[in-house]
């Protein structure tokens, strides 16, 4: 299933599109909004597990035949998130023992390497279709950021474990054009800004499931990484009141949405897309 939200193309494109057509379930969507497509090929979707991959990735035949047998192994599990391999990787084995970390910091892996995990991103998850709509499917007020991760608490909200697997791998090549959104750097600081009140805002969302101690651990990281160190401290203290009242407007922004259910609009113009984001720590 292939949602496609891109308005014109090249004509080559246009001519490897239509004849991909008799191949795959197209659908056409104005809407720029990597939720809303997502809901719209859950709906499409006529098998009991549903894999998202991004726009930007390679992976073989395989893929998602192993996604379907870690469903049997694990029946209990609403979703299997595979391996992600980042294109170029530096240090594999150091970065995917901090990728476990960052997915499960309590947890433990079973016999067969799996671990049960806290959160889960996209570009290489699985999940069973009857659990997408139990969950309500993605939140789209969330454009382009944590849309992913506050999934994947709702589907442990509604008792089903979330399980991590290195067996179903693929590449992320990290394309830099494309996405839901055109790419303006003169609003990157502005972006970065939207970013942290998604964050803000799928933290309290899901405080229940996430527990009091890891928002508030969250909130105290996101205080002393942008305005408590040394850069902003050596700036003097008028550039210190700035950064301060700039993210606490931001957090009650994002308070805001989470208390009213959605997440709060974006400036008018100011697109979003998961680069140089703000992370979970």
């Amino acid at each position: 299933v292939v949602i496609d939200q891109t308005a014109i193309y090249p004509p080559d494109v246009a001519e490897k599109i239509e004849a991909l057509k008799s191949k795959i379930v197209y659908i056409k969507s104005n809407v720029k909004n990597a939720s809303h497509a997502r809901n719209i090929g859950v709906q499409a979707a006529r098998g009991g597990i549903v894999v998202f991959v991004d726009d930007d990735v390679e992976f073989d035949s395989l893929l998602i035949s192993k996604h379907f047998a870690l469903h049997q192994r694990y029946p209990s599990a609403g979703a299997v998130l595979g391996l992600i391999i980042e294109k170029p990787w530096k240090n594999r084995d150091q970065e995917i023992k901090d990728r476990i970390k960052w997915l499960a910091p309590k947890g433990s892996a079973d016999e067969f390497g799996c671990i049960p995990i806290t959160w889960a991103p996209s570009g290489n998850i699985s999940y069973k279709r009857t659990v997408l709509l139990e969950a309500g499917g993605f939140d789209e007020s969330m454009t382009s950021y944590c849309e992913d991760i506050d999934l994947s608490l709702r589907v442990r909200a509604c008792g089903h474990p979330v399980m991590f697997s290195m067996e179903p791998v693929l590449i992320h090549i990290g394309a830099t054009k494309g996405g839901c959104e055109q790419r303006n750097e003169a609003l990157q600081q502005q972006k970065f800004s939207e970013r942290h009140v998604a964050l803000h805002y799928m933290l309290f969302k899901n405080w229940k499931v996430l527990g009091i101690s890891t928002v508030f651990r969250h909130l105290w990281g996101g205080i002393r990484s942008e305005f408590l160190n040394l850069l902003v401290l050596r700036s003097g203290l008028t550039v210190l009141c700035r950064k301060s009242l700039s993210h606490i407007r931001l957090v009650i922004r994002a308070f805001g949405g989470a208390l009213r259910g959605a997440m709060p609009p974006s400036p008018p113009g100011l697109d979003q897309h998961p680069e140089e984001r703000p992370r979970l720590n």
